[in-house]
């Protein structure tokens, strides 16, 4: 397969344990996605006995993969230096979906922080994080949060979509009024899967972790900092991180959290310009400070067949590729053409965004 068109993989980080249960998760998403798997360990530098240990956990990791795909997908694994956070921050740039196991506090004799995290926090990729002792039970319920005062669509459009390819019932758990509710969630999507919606009759943290304990998987969406050193974590996420029920996929960042009284504040939603893009045409995102540097890419995959966000962008200036969804200071340059256009209408033709 030409490299340039080759499925980015999904990346599962394999701890001194093995991470069994991030294994058979990551397996299961490759072969659902038919996706090459990547299995890494991050041993710490200049110490020859954790990197003997993080070798047999890689061979331990990779005869559980060989044999949950079953020749399905292509595994492969490696082993490397450094620091676990920035090693797979580093791999995570060219992955699909970046799977951990998170072990419970109770196994380390310190407190730590907790790396799937501050993963989450830094990067814009798709994260699962699973239970160390997770054990699929097919109850087919995908479980997913919404803040109507704050909603964030690509965390439901992310629901829908795995509910659909799980066959799975949707339970949306609602932190607030129910008002139009139900016309967002149809206007995604969610008439293509079975929907239940339930108000949270706690706290938002609380609903979504019980609810979890009958899921097969629970959905949390993150949201774009302000900053470029920001999180994208909100407190609810790192709370159910801490120790999880059942596997957690956080989305790609998807809105934009702002002080009350901004534009696109809670309670306001802003609307903005849709943008469309093809492969090979150019990303470009301003600099937010005065006479900063203009980072580009190229298009190299493209999500939607109409041409929407995300995108998979190869970046100029170091050469990475990572998933983008762009904010307000990103535009599109135009392969071969001289101003954006808009998705194909069925006769092959391109039309503006704004007609």
């Amino acid at each position: 397969m030409n490299q340039r068109h080759a499925l980015a993989p999904v990346l599962v980080a394999v701890d001194r344990g093995g991470s069994p249960s991030a294994v058979r998760f990551g397996a299961a998403e490759a072969v659902r996605t038919s996706r090459p798997l990547r299995l890494l360990h991050v041993a710490p530098a200049h110490d020859g006995w954790l990197a003997s240990v993080g070798r047999d956990s890689m061979r331990m990791a990779l005869r559980r993969a060989d044999a949950e795909v079953a020749g399905r997908v292509s595994v492969h694994g490696t082993v490397t230096p450094g620091s676990v956070l920035v090693e797979l921050a580093r791999a995570a740039a060219g992955a699909a979906l970046v799977v951990l196991e998170q072990l419970p506090a109770s196994a380390y004799r310190r407190a730590v922080p907790v790396t799937a995290a501050a993963l989450a926090a830094r990067v814009d990729v798709p994260v699962a994080v699973v239970p160390f002792n997770w054990v699929e039970r097919e109850r087919r319920v995908v479980t997913v949060g919404l803040d109507p005062d704050v909603p964030d669509d690509v965390a439901l459009r992310t629901a829908i979509k795995v509910a659909r390819l799980r066959h799975a019932v949707l339970r949306v758990v609602v932190a607030g009024s129910r008002d139009h509710v139900d016309e967002r969630l149809a206007r995604l999507g969610g008439d293509g899967c079975d929907l239940v919606v339930e108000a949270a009759p706690a706290r938002a943290v609380e609903a979504l972790r019980n609810a979890a304990g009958s899921s097969d998987l629970l959905v949390l969406g993150r949201h774009r900092p302000l900053l470029a050193e920001g999180s994208r974590v909100g407190r609810t996420g790192r709370t159910l991180l801490d120790d999880p029920v059942c596997p957690v996929l956080l989305t790609p960042p998807g809105h934009v959290h702002r002080r009350p009284g901004e534009p696109g504040a809670a309670g306001q939603e802003e609307e903005s310009p849709i943008m469309y893009a093809r492969v090979g045409d150019r990303i470009v995102v301003r600099s937010t400070h005065l006479d900063g540097p203009v980072r580009d890419g190229e298009v190299i995959e493209v999500e939607h067949e109409d041409g929407r966000p995300p995108y998979r962008v190869r970046w100029s200036d170091n050469g990475h590729e990572s998933l983008f969804f762009p904010g307000p200071d990103a535009f599109v340059k135009p392969w071969g053409r001289a101003a954006q256009a808009g998705p194909a209408d069925p006769a092959g033709r391109r039309r503006s965004h704004t007609g």
